[in-house]
This record gives C-alpha cells, structure tokens and sequence, in this order.
C-alpha cells in the first residue's frame, strides 16, 4: 500500500462518478417510471390532468421488471455520498465557514430550479386551462429548511430530500470537533435520533392527523430514519481514511441500516419499507466503489454527469412531467417524448450549472475559506491500494 495527501476540498471521484449516476437514476425513474406507471401522481404535480387509460409502452414495460426502485436506489446514493464527504469539509474549514459554503451550495441553485418548475407550472396549467393549483404564499415559502416548518406542500416533489440534507448538515456543524478526531462518539447522534423516532411512534396515537402538532410529529420520524441512514456515510467514511478499524465501521454500518429499516417498518411509512432493497443496494454500490476507489478517474461522460447532478436533480421533475404529458396529450410517439424531455433537461441543468451553480460554488468557497482563516490547516492522510 502507498499513502497519498488529500487537501480537506479533494474530490473523491468514485463518490463524484456516483453523484453523477445517481440524479441521472432519478431522472430514469421519473420520465421512465413514474409518469407511465403512476401518471395520476406525474400529471397533478405538473398541474395538468391526468391521462386517462394510459397506454404504457413496451420498452417502459420491460424496465420495469426489477424489484429495485432507481429513484430510491439514486436518492439513497446522496445521502451516502453526503454522509462520506461532508467530513471532509471539517478539515479545511471551521464551522462558520464550512455553513456559510453549504448556504451557497444548495441555495442559489435550488431557487433556480424551483423557479423552472413554477414556469413549468404555470405553462402547464394554461395549456390546459386549469387554475394554478397553488396560492402565492405557498410558492414564497417554498425554501428548504422553512417550508416543512410553515406548512406549504411539497410542490416540487423533490425538495424533502434536501430539508433531511440540510439538518444532516447542522447535526455534522454541531459535532464538527468529533468528525475532525474521528471519534466514535460520532454514533451517538444516529443512536439518540433512532430512539427519538422510536418513541414518537405511541404519540401519535395521541394526535389527530389533521393537526399541525401531528404533521411535526411525523416529520420527526420520518426524517430521523433518513439521517440514520446518512451517518452510513460517516462509517464508511472512518473506514476510508483508515480512522478506525473496517470491521468495527462495518458493524456500525450494518447497525445503521437494521435501524433505518426498523424505522421504516414500526414507523408511519410502512408502505416504503420495499424500498429497504433499493437502499440495500446502494450501499453494496457505494462500498463496492469506495474498495476500487483506485480505478475511478473523471472522463468527458461521468465528469459532466457530476458537474450537472445538482441542478438536474432539483429542476427536472415538473418540468419532465408538464413536457411529457403535453406531448403525449399531442398524440406524438413516446420515444420521441422521453427523449426529447430527458435532452431538454439536461440541457437546462447544464444551463444552471454554468450560469448559477458554478459561480455561487465559486464564492461560497471563498467566503468559507475567509471565514475559516483562524483554522490551522492540516493535511488529512488517506490509504489507498496501489493500482
């Protein structure tokens, strides 16, 4: 074996190839899946009815023969690949910093695409002639971190995904002294989280569903199980670096994933406890990778796929379903439809990515370095097979 130094902002590009499959998986499930198989759930998120004795083609028919679901198995290579990385960041920048560089990594971006999928609301709904079916308000505080707060719906199908990335985030800003020694004291947050979504299971026989009370109850629970399953991350991340030992960290990840799924099936979503196989898998993916880390290099294809995975993850649901289900409406082939809305976009996502995400990274990077200047910098040693 050989060492090599890794700076704190090092890409680990088997974890950038994954970033890159993983929103293209989304995408997959989306426009291949979801809007030919559950066009009700497509078409009311794109605003527009839905299409009545859908005909599914064929080559739709023959992707769907696995039990896998490639939205889950994508989602769920997020948060592994957040849980591997974030750490990284305590490294180089001191807390201030590495919160101030996550604001500008998820919001600028996040409006953006949130704004294509009101566009493509609004488009939507006037070609169809039905009402915009969301009040003003609901659109103003649609923002990550304040809507599950103030109760607007989740208007873009997607954005939960980043309210759980974005307490993952505070939890790691408030145990940022224990991620940077690598201590195991680590587990003791995804431990007091599982007992705490446990226990809020008797309370909700307590409540009624229709109470906000209840709906913060819920949000506890579910999102707790999503965390949970992101400190699997943090494990394989120990193991990386060598901080502790492979056994141990396999233990502990095991543990993590046996908690998340008790979770998902005492808990109030038992309906996606299949979905326990999918998260299974990416696991073996992201470990799989991370052991021939070494043959991992960035080329044209897995490179743009990771430049463009943020943006295309955020901005590509409604705008998919309000493309596709106006051109089906038109009678025109269903190849042509995928096709045409998978190119537009990614097309769009690199549009963002040049013109927004690019830039905001640039100075989010800048401001967290600026405010991590007091923070002595030191190398972090990583092992690696010699290839």
């Amino acid at each position: 074996m050989h060492t090599t130094s890794a700076r704190a902002d090092e890409r680990i590009e088997f974890a950038n190839t994954l970033r890159g499959i993983a929103a293209l998986l989304v995408l997959i499930s989306h426009y291949f899946g979801v809007f030919w198989l559950n066009n009700p759930v497509a078409s009311e998120l794109a605003g527009a009815p839905a299409i009545s004795a859908l005909q599914v083609p064929g080559f739709i028919r023959r992707m769907d023969i696995s039990p896998l679901n490639w939205g889950a198995i994508g989602v769920s290579l997020f948060f592994l690949i957040s849980g591997f990385v974030i750490p990284f960041s305590f490294d180089r920048y001191a807390v201030r910093g590495f919160l101030v560089g996550r604001v500008l990594r998820i919001y600028p971006t996040y409006f953006v695409g949130f704004a294509v999928s009101i566009v493509s609301l609004v488009s939507a709904t006037q070609y169809f002639g039905v009402p915009f079916p969301y009040a003003l308000k609901q659109v103003l505080l649609h923002i990550p971190g304040l809507r599950e707060l103030v109760g607007p719906p989740s208007i873009d199908g997607i954005v939960w995904t980043l309210e759980v990335e974005i307490k993952f985030y505070l939890i790691c800003a408030l145990i940022a002294p224990w991620l940077r020694r690598g201590s195991l004291l680590v587990f003791l947050v995804p431990a007091a989280i599982f007992a705490i979504a446990l226990a809020t299971v008797p309370i909700l026989s307590h409540l009624l569903p229709s109470t906000r009370l209840y709906g913060m109850v819920v949000a506890v629970m579910v999102t707790g199980q999503y965390i949970v399953y992101m400190f699997i991350g943090v494990a394989l991340h120990f193991a990386f670096r060598r901080v502790h030992g492979e056994m141990l960290m396999a233990t502990i990840a095991a543990s993590l994933f046996f908690a998340m799924t008790f979770l998902w099936t005492y808990g109030v979503t038992p309906n996606v406890t299949g979905f326990a196989w999918s998260y299974g898998f990416s696991c073996i993916v992201f470990v799989a990778s991370m052991i021939l880390a070494h043959h991992f290099q960035r080329n044209m294809v897995t490179g743009f796929l990771a430049d463009i995975s943020y943006p295309l993850y955020v901005s590509h649901p409604v705008l998919g379903y309000a493309m596709l289900r106006i051109s089906v409406g038109e009678g025109l082939p269903p190849w042509i439809c995928v096709t045409v809305t998978t190119a537009a976009a990614i097309a769009l996502a690199y549009a963002i990515h040049v013109l927004v995400e690019r830039p905001s990274q640039l100075i989010g990077r800048k401001l967290a370095s600026a405010s991590s200047q007091s923070r002595p910098e030191r190398s972090v040693r990583i092992e690696a097979h010699a290839s």
